[in-house]
């Protein structure tokens, strides 16, 4: 099951992304090791804010088929044996110019807390009149943690605790 926090999603806008990138803003001996970004978007369709988890290629294949993305698409491809992927979306904004940011992911036992911040265009900056839906994807490492804490500039602070798997 894709686990969202926050409100449920609704098909929106086409997707574009970035290609991967590693944390870099924390000191390496702090970084959890495969914590790296995989895409960013301002454009991938989920309208309401929240996290989503996608643990299997199950989860990512459902995702692609209700969100009929690149982005998505993309997502529904990789390798879940190692990795799991994190989706953090802001729901929509009324402009261009809105963007997520991974800045660091540190582990503290069996939590995992990621920093992910929300730019948004400059006050005296043109924007095009546009509803965008800016999301971002992170690789998260399959094991080592429990417990997980998205926070950051100009987003509310949300967690995701793993539920144990059944027996």
């Amino acid at each position: 099951m894709i686990r969202m926090v926050g409100a449920a999603v609704v098909i929106g806008l086409m997707s574009g992304c970035s290609g991967a990138q590693s944390v870099t803003d924390v000191p390496d001996e702090q970084q959890p090791p495969g914590v790296t970004k995989v895409a960013a978007s301002g454009h991938c369709g989920l309208q309401a804010p929240g996290l989503m988890l996608i643990e299997t290629p199950e989860q990512a294949q459902r995702l692609a088929q209700g969100y009929p993305t690149k982005l998505f698409e993309d997502i529904a491809r990789r390798n879940f044996d190692a990795n799991k992927l994190l989706i953090v979306a802001v729901g929509q904004r009324p402009t261009a110019g809105y963007q997520l940011v991974l800045g660091g992911a540190v582990r503290d036992g069996q939590q995992l807390d990621i920093a992910v911040d929300l730019n948004k265009p400059g006050q005296n900056e043109m924007a095009a009149q546009v509803i965008t839906t800016p999301c971002l994807v992170i690789q998260l490492p399959a094991d080592g943690w429990s417990q997980l804490q998205v926070s950051g500039d100009n987003l509310p602070t949300q967690t995701v605790t793993l539920r144990a798997a059944p027996d």
